[in-house]
């Protein structure tokens, strides 16, 4: 999901680093859980910040435009 928010296709970077990107950022979340003391809230956090993040990285132009 954060390579489709960023714009990067699997026929950019490769259909097999392209999965491997995305699994290893799953596996790196799932992982994150079930060894910290982290709730799952904590992980949700996460992955929502991570999101807000990547949209506001892809819009950074238009969102430059409230500065005045």
């Amino acid at each position: 999901m954060y390579t489709d928010i960023l714009g990067i296709k699997a026929e950019e970077l490769g259909r097999p680093k392209f999965i491997l990107l995305n699994v290893s950022v799953q596996d790196a979340l799932g992982l994150l859980f079930k060894f910290t003391p982290l709730e799952i809230q904590t992980v949700g956090l996460v992955v929502i910040t991570r999101h807000a993040e990547t949209i506001m990285w892809r819009h950074r132009p238009a969102l430059a435009s409230f500065n005045g």
